[in-house]
């Protein structure tokens, strides 16, 4: 029993079931039918089968003997009925204790228990087994008596049995329980289907009025009261269901249920069995018999009989069950709230079952086996269970008045507990009278345990000493090895933090009270809870005591708490510096070798520095174990404080003389570390390599050790170890390679590389060799090695064997070709790492002029068939490594090509550039080439017409496999073949207007742009469409069409060479047709070349006459191009092209004319539109075509700047007045007048406002056009923010030349501020204060909103799976501008969150918005953490983040261009912040809850 007076008070039940999952607990697996199987199975138990004969002698009458059990019935009904009530009122296992204890104290519910345990239980179990015991040896002994002896053992054996059944399952138990109460019900069916048989025979001779109360003997209400006591001790059990109240499910309903169906079915039973006994047999029989229903059976079943007393031992079996499952359960409760000792209220771990509880019922029941009077027993039971029946009744009254207002799902009428109570005195009393004597005795037990309940409970101020041995004895310790159980069957994160919580509260509680012993098995079980990453940082200084304790089970586990809980930057740490310096020198080796394991993992520099002179005096000592361990910390010292090096330089050569593996080991270590800081060192010990060599061959050649193999190697860990020194040792370094080479071939030759310790071994060995200078031959041979490799098995070793190999192709390429067909056999392996990071590159790198066909041969069958990810990396080698080694352009072409119909869609965007400069400098294989193309597209090519190459190309654009890109490129390719295809133009025609309307608006502009070809500008399209002039090869790195660097005129672009006659003529033509950019006052001088020179200039001579450009945005210029003729001859057919880099969008106007007149009497004028997004530094070359005297002359010039104004300058140019943009909101809509300029009207489908285009859209006014949108405000892209009083949308009008990503050359913000409606600001449903005072006053508020958000919820209920509305708002006032942020939300089932509530995350991660996760509730309160903080602050700590599941990111939702804040939500954001983030002073904090929310289903 507990020893704490304080202990007395009933403790709390957890109300929700994630209190009960913060430790282990009881589990809910008893429904409705193992509910009525519990209450029907412990009742009939042995009582039917042995109170009739009770029953009938103290009634003295067949018929007053009905009546009792009649009356039985109905008193046993009436209490199951308060006692519903109960239950369901105080919902705690354990029964009339639990509500005795908690309606009149401690010591009434005490002294319930202690009769319990001494008395009533183990009698009540003691007699079910011993009826169960004699009825199944009945038919072994049908002429007498079984033997006591007999009795005593059988039932001794079921009670073993059927504990540890309960013991080992909760589920079995009741399986045991239902299976036995069916058994019963049998058995009783039975019997009274063979008492209506009799009846209807007219054996009712008992039954008649006249004969059924004929007394057998005289009428005495003493012995009556006793009757009812025998027929009350048969209906024992009917609250056994009380007892498991915490493990019934959904108990407010199926607790009641249970009762009423159980006790009217047992009062059924119970009359019908008694009345098929006396048509069977007289009152006389009856009495004469021990076993009435082995009688009954015998006079009525003959040679079946033996049925009978197997059928009522089954059922007793069962009772058994039933009474140890319940009792049990009242003594964990018992336990649980301190009147027993702590030990019975402990439940298994994983099974979940009471079993200290069960064991200890068990063990009283069998001492109760060896009182032999039977009926003495029943009688004890019988006065004692209904003296507190009746005490429990007598509560649901005092309850009543003390707590009306207490929630009751039940309530019966006071008039039934009255009517019980009147009957429990009148029984009580008349019991008393009649046995004194007993019912003295059962009196005389309950009141002992009061001095037991003062001593034990009462007394609070019990000396320490025996306080301590109880808790020793009663309440041991978790274990380690228990709590680790416990932890990892925890189901969720938060039933793990519960229980972690609970421990560490008992670790603090034992480092204060407990002595070094208990301490050193708390830190043990601290150091578990750190490893799992839970703080336990309280327990550092528990270490450094442990660490100065004698003995060495402490000082073990204080050293490893040092190394898991200390480093070097916590102060404790310096506090084991001086037992570290003491325990060095101890005479235990054990002891030596903590503090050097110690000082090796977290010793600091300071701490190097005291205990280096120890470590060196160390190594010197001739216990290898301790010589081991302090090499291994001297190299810590060494990383730690590199200056020490030489402290340890000539103690670590004296050590490669040792003959231990271990010492050995650790001085290679430390002589590898000494070497790799220190170059004087280095050189030092290469004389030292003839040692090492020779340690080396004795491990090579030594014959087996069973101490030092490994799968067949000598020490393969000492092996690799030397390697590696012995390549440091030889790097760069003649003399000690040469030393070497004999024995690396010795090694490479000798060891097994079946083995992984032998290939590890060789591994080391090939390293060895490509890192010193070792011969010709000794590197061939590390190549086989190399090459053996790639056939293992291993994946691992591949992959380690293709790195190397790669480092070394360039050095050693001759060697690592004989590999190349293992090699290439790599790329069909199925790792991806070996396959794509290895195989792959090292089969390219391969790749020379003497093997490229062939090897193009296997990387091509590896393009077909290998995975998607891969093809774009194999594809680019394949290109890189035909350009350098093609043998012909025709191979090159035919390579191209098939990489281009084999992965076309993966290959890089430089690919289909570099190959169409590819053809073009190859012009024999022009035709060949063609060919080849069209053959991708048409099979057959043996005879093609016009409209065959149109029927390919259209079918390209038709079909739904060709990309954007592609569909481009045909639909060009059509466009272009419009002039040399003269007699198709219109069939041209008619498929470039289809694509006018097509859904892509890449595609959609060019065929508009195509068309306005073909209707406005028809006499400029053979100019525009006519043949590229050859492109220039694009370096790898570069974009196809990107211009980087300097742009080079190539000799397509120079002028074409014109007669001699005309060449001074042309020279200054050429000179008048380059004044095109105008705009500026220099007019543009002509460059002075020789006369027979071509006509051209440079980019230098026209920069100044760029000087009056108009930019009319940051990225968007407008430039006026200006032709003029000085000369006596008329130009004609004047056209110019210009070309910008990709980056760049250019648009050309049409010109004013074609003609150009003579003598300056006229120009031609054109404007070209340029957007520059990037800002790039612009290049542009610029193409003038015209003809004179029918001579066509051609000229081009490069423009490799433009001026810097022309992008820096604001935008100067308003293309219309903001008066002629309207706007009026409504509340749910908006409708926009827009007067559009004239430079607009062209294409109104580059009119949006946001992602909507115009709704009406007007042209054919006499004051111009008129674009009218009218959308709701719920479309379009309307960005909506809800104000404390407003409702604001936003959105913008915008202009768009060019499509997306071009930004948009005019945008006009458009805002609608509406009020909010009336009333739907709510009042405060925050628990907390509401308000923050800050500079100036914020408000803060949270509410649940209606479906629309415009007002509040009118009721806080709502179906499962719907939407809840939350609000938040903050009244910012006279405060500087705020955003309001949600940091966190959660919910849970409770108004204060505390420890072991369950969370359910709604934003987490500083704003992260997760997916709902499952309510398992249905009141809920919403907890947040509400945040006003600087607008422009955004950072991973403030911001509001959605996952958007259809691109599969996170975006952030005030500004997607930031949204990369939001990464971390994956992660954890937020990171280390050097001081409180609330107390900066732009921000104010507050948590605020909502609730309770009601969660219903859906009907």
């Amino acid at each position: 029993m507990s020893s704490s007076g304080a202990r007395h008070r009933a403790a709390p039940v957890p109300d929700s079931d994630s209190d009960r999952e913060q430790a282990v607990s009881l589990k809910k697996e008893i429904g409705l039918l193992s509910a009525c199987g519990i209450v029907v199975g412990n009742i009939i138990g042995s009582g039917i089968f042995v109170s009739p004969k009770g029953v009938l002698e103290n009634a003295g009458s067949v018929g007053l003997a009905l009546v009792v059990w009649i009356l039985t019935g109905i008193i046993t009904a009436i209490g199951a009925l308060c006692y519903a009530e109960l239950g369901v009122t105080i919902p705690k296992s354990g029964g009339d204790y639990s509500y005795v204890n908690d309606i009149f104290g401690g010591l009434a519910g005490f002294l319930r228990l202690w009769i319990a345990v001494l008395v009533i239980y183990p009698t009540n179990q003691a007699v079910i087994a011993l009826t169960f015991a004699n009825y199944a040896l009945r038919p072994l002994f049908p002429s007498c008596f079984p033997p006591d002896r007999a009795l005593g053992l059988l039932a001794a054996l079921c009670l073993s049995l059927l504990t540890w059944i309960n013991c080992f399952s909760v589920r079995w138990a009741t399986r045991v329980q239902d299976v036995f109460t069916t058994g019963k019900l049998l058995a009783l069916c039975l019997i009274i289907i063979m008492g209506i048989v009799q009846i209807c025979k007219g054996h009712v001779h008992w039954l008649e009025p006249e004969h059924a109360f004929q007394p057998l003997q005289p009428y005495d209400m003493g012995r009556i009261a006793l009757a009812i006591l025998q027929g009350s001790f048969a209906y024992a059990g009917w609250n056994f269901l009380n007892y498991v109240t915490e493990e019934l499910i959904d108990p407010y309903r199926n607790l009641p249920r249970a009762i009423f169906i159980s006790i009217p079915l047992v009062t059924f039973i119970y009359v019908s069995a008694n009345i098929a006994y006396v048509t069977a047999m007289s009152p006389q029989e009856l009495l004469a018999s021990n076993a009435v229903a082995v009688t009954f059976g015998d006079k009525l079943l003959g040679v079946f009989s033996w049925i009978m007393p197997i059928s009522v031992a089954l059922s007793t079996f069962g009772g058994v069950n039933g009474s140890l499952f319940t009792s049990s359960r009242l003594f964990f409760a018992g336990a649980r709230e301190g009147h027993l000792p702590r030990l019975l209220a402990m439940i298994h771990v994983n099974r979940c079952t009471p079993i200290p509880a069960l064991l200890f019922t068990c063990i009283s029941t069998l001492l109760m086996l060896c009182m032999s009077d039977i009926y003495t027993l029943i009688n004890y039971v019988g006065f004692i269970n209904y003296l507190f029946y009746g005490v429990t009744v007598a509560g649901q009254i005092v309850l009543r008045i003390k707590e009306p207002d207490i929630h009751r799902p039940i309530k019966v009428s006071l008039a039934w507990p009255v009517i019980f109570l009147i009957f429990w005195a009148f029984l009580l009393a008349f019991s008393l009278y009649s046995e004194p004597v007993v019912c003295g005795i059962g009196l005389a037990i309950m009141f002992s345990g009061v001095p037991v309940y003062i001593f034990g409970i009462y007394w609070e101020n019990k000396p320490k000493s025996f306080n301590s041995f109880v808790d020793s004895v009663m309440t041991p310790s978790v274990r380690l090895q228990e709590m680790i159980r416990v932890i990892r069957s925890a189901r969720t994160q938060g039933e793990e933090r519960g229980i972690i919580q609970k421990e560490c509260a008992e670790i603090r509680a034992q480092f204060r009270q407990a002595d070094n012993g208990e301490r050193s098995h708390s830190l043990a079980k601290l150091l578990y809870v750190h490893m799992l990453g839970y703080p336990a940082h309280f327990g550092q200084m528990e270490c450094v005591r442990l660490i100065a304790s004698p003995r060495y089970s402490e000082k073990r586990i204080g050293y490893l708490g040092a190394m898991m809980l200390l480093d070097e930057k916590q102060d404790a740490s310096l506090l084991i510096t001086n037992s570290i310096k003491n325990d060095l020198s101890h005479s235990s080796q054990h002891v030596q070798s903590l503090a050097l394991c110690t000082l090796a993992c977290m010793g600091s520099a300071e701490m190097c520095r005291d205990l280096a002179p120890e470590i060196e005096r160390l190594l010197w000592n001739s216990n290898s174990y301790i010589k081991k361990k302090a090499t291994l910390c001297a190299v810590h010292i060494i990383r730690k404080v590199p200056e020490l090096a030489e402290v340890f330089s000539p103690s670590a050569k004296s050590l490669l003389s040792e003959k231990n593996h271990g010492v050995l080991h650790g001085a290679v270590v430390l002589i590898t570390e000494l070497c790799e800081r220190n170059p004087d060192t280095l050189n030092q010990f290469r004389k030292a390599v003839p040692d090492l060599v020779q340690i080396m061959k004795g491990l090579v050649t030594s014959s087996y050790s069973p101490e030092h193999n490994v799968a067949g190697i000598s020490d393969p860990f000492l092996q690799v170890r030397i390697l590696r020194l012995l390549r440091i040792l030889g790097h760069n370094n003649d003399a000690a390679s040469d030393a070497m080479n004999d024995l690396l071939a010795q090694v490479a030759t000798n060891t097994d590389s079946s083995k992984t310790a032998g290939s590890a071994v060789l591994y080391e060995t090939v390293l060895t060799i490509m890192d010193i200078n070792s011969e010709s031959g000794l590197r061939v041979l590390a190549v086989n090695i190399l090459g053996r490799f790639l056939l293992n098995n291993d994946r691992n070793i591949r992959y380690i064997s293709m790195t190397s190999l790669q480092k070394i192709v360039q050095t050693d390429h001759n060697a690592v070709q004989r590999h190349r067909g293992t090699i290439v056999d790599c790329m069909k392996d199925q790792d991806t790492s070996v396959k794509r990071y290895r195989a792959l590159e090292l089969s390219l790198a391969l790749i020379s002029t003497v093997n490229i066909r062939s090897m193009m041969k296997e990387l091509l069958i590896f393009l077909a068939s290998c995975p998607i990810e891969l093809r774009s990396q194999t594809a680019s080698g394949i290109f890189n490594a035909a350009e350098r080694y093609s043998p012909s352009k025709r191979w090159h072409i035919d390579t191209i090509l098939h990489v281009l119909t084999t992965a076309g869609g993966d290959v890089r965007d430089e690919t289909v550039p570099n190959l169409i400069q590819l053809i073009t400098t190859a012009s024999e294989l022009h035709c060949y080439t063609v060919h080849k193309l069209y053959r991708a597209l048409v099979k057959d090519i043996s005879q093609v017409t016009e409209d065959d190459v149109l029927d390919a190309l259209e079918a390209v654009l038709q079909s739904h496999m060709s990309s954007p890109a592609t569909r481009g490129f045909a639909l060009t390719a059509t466009m272009k073949l419009s002039t040399r295809i003269t007699e198709n133009v219109d069939r041209i025609r008619s498929i470039v207007s289809i694509y006018g309307s097509c859904i892509d608006l890449e595609l959609q502009q060019r065929a508009v742009e195509y068309n306005a070809l073909f209707k406005k500008y028809d006499h400029m399209r053979a100019a525009v469409l006519e043949r590229m002039p050859l492109m220039e090869k694009n370096s790898p790195g570069h974009t196809n069409g990107d211009m980087e660097g300097e742009i080079k005129v190539s000799e397509l672009d120079k002028p074409k060479p014109v007669e001699p006659a005309l060449l001074s003529e042309s020279t200054n033509q050429v000179c008048d047709l380059l004044d095109l950019l105008g705009g500026t006052d220099t007019p543009l001088q002509p460059d002075p070349a020789p006369a027979n020179a071509p006509s051209s200039t440079v980019s230098a001579d026209l920069l100044d006459l760029l000087g009056g450009l108009e930019p009319a945005s940051e990225t968007d210029v407008t430039v006026s191009l200006i032709a003029s003729n000085s000369s006596q001859n008329d130009i004609t057919n004047f056209t110019l092209q210009a070309a910008v880099p990709k980056s760049v969008q250019l648009q050309m106007k049409a010109p004013s004319g074609n003609v150009v007149p003579a003598h300056g009497l006229g120009q031609v004028t054109q404007t070209v539109l340029l957007n520059n997004p990037n800002k790039v530094s612009l290049k542009m070359r610029v193409r003038v075509s015209y003809s004179i005297l029918g001579i066509l002359h051609q000229d081009t010039v490069q423009i490799d700047s433009f001026p810097s104004p022309a992008w820096n300058s604001q935008p100067s140019l308003q293309p219309f007045s903001t008066s002629d943009i309207k706007i009026v909101c409504e509340s749910r809509s908006v409708h926009i007048l827009w007067k559009v300029d004239q430079s607009m009207t062209a294409d109104p489908t580059r009119l949006f406002l946001g992602s909507c285009l115009p709704s009406v859209f007007t042209n054919d006014t006499g004051d111009g056009a008129y674009a009218e949108f009218y959308y709701p405000l719920s479309e379009c892209g309307f960005r909506r923010t809800a104000t404390w009083k407003y409702l604001v949308y936003e959105n913008v009008l915008s202009y768009r030349p060019f499509s997306k990503p071009s930004p948009p050359s005019f945008t006009y913000p458009v805002r609608c501020v509406n009020d909010s409606p009336d009333g739907w600001t709510p009042a405060y449903h925050s628990l907390s204060t509401g308000v923050i005072r800050g500079f100036g006053e914020l408000d803060f508020n949270m509410a649940i909103l209606n479906h629309d958000f415009t007002g509040p919820a009118e009721s806080t209920v709502f179906p499962l799976g719907s939407l809840i509305p939350i609000w938040a708002g903050v009244n910012q006032q006279a405060h500087q501008p705020l955003m309001l942020f949600l940091e966190e939300c959660v919910a849970s089932s409770t108004a204060d969150i505390i420890s072991g509530t369950r969370e359910y995350p709604i934003i987490t991660n500083k704003g992260c918005l997760v997916d709902d996760s499952p309510w398992d509730k249905r009141q809920i309160y919403i907890h947040c953490k509400l945040t006003a903080w600087d607008p422009a602050d955004f950072s991973e700590r403030k911001k509001a983040c959605n996952y958007n599941k259809a691109t599969e990111t996170w975006e952030l939702l005030d500004d997607p261009f930031q949204s990369s804040l939001c990464q971390c939500c994956d992660s954890s954001c937020g990171g280390r912040v050097r001081r409180n983030p609330y107390s900066a002073p732009q921000g104010l904090v507050l948590k605020s809850v909502l609730g309770p929310l009601i969660i219903e289903e859906a009907s």
